[in-house]
């Protein structure tokens, strides 16, 4: 996938063509403009790094990046935060392969509670553990009488949320069995 020159590694011509490389911002609305609506968008691993509602108001300015029926494919966030999104926007978690998903990293296991990085265990107890555990969302268009594009409203009425610690997880994990 890359050449190698010295310390420069450079992704291969083969690949690259047909690709247009950007590089933005996803809490600035302009990004989001100049990428204009994907079929696959996938945000890995960067979300988990900022503030609940950082992470929320990028997660929701992502979701505008994929077309109706597209695919969004979202991991390395805080699965309160997710959850809150995918529910207030209406995602359809994709089932498939959804328990091998959420179990893949092994050893993402013994970090959980305690490292912001834990996988918390799978608990089908949840009324809503198939949104909550998904990586990947289907994202349908709303009611057709009312619009054509998927329920996607960034409206900046975003709540106070707790600090993600190993104790707020805990008691996250614990009330909902």
């Amino acid at each position: 996938m890359f050449d190698r020159d010295g310390d420069v590694v450079t992704v291969k011509s083969w690949i690259k063509e047909g690709i247009k490389w950007q590089v933005g911002d996803v809490l600035e609305p302009e990004t989001i403009e100049a990428l204009r609506p994907q079929d696959i968008v996938i945000a890995s691993n960067f979300l988990c790094h900022m503030p609940p509602l950082m992470a929320e108001s990028c997660l929701r300015n992502i979701a505008r990046l994929v077309r109706p029926y597209g695919y969004l494919f979202v991991s390395g966030i805080d699965l309160d935060v997710r959850t809150k999104v995918a529910d207030v926007l209406g995602w359809h978690p994709v089932q498939e392969l959804l328990e091998e998903i959420h179990e893949g990293d092994l050893c993402m296991k013994t970090f959980w509670p305690w490292h912001y990085a834990g996988l918390e265990p799978l608990n089908k107890k949840r009324r809503d553990w198939k949104r909550r555990y998904a990586a990947a969302f289907q994202l349908l268009p709303c009611d057709k009488k009312t619009s054509d594009w998927v329920n996607l409203d960034i409206s900046p009425k975003v709540t106070a949320t707790t600090e993600s610690t190993p104790e707020t997880r805990t008691k996250s994990y614990l009330r909902a069995q």
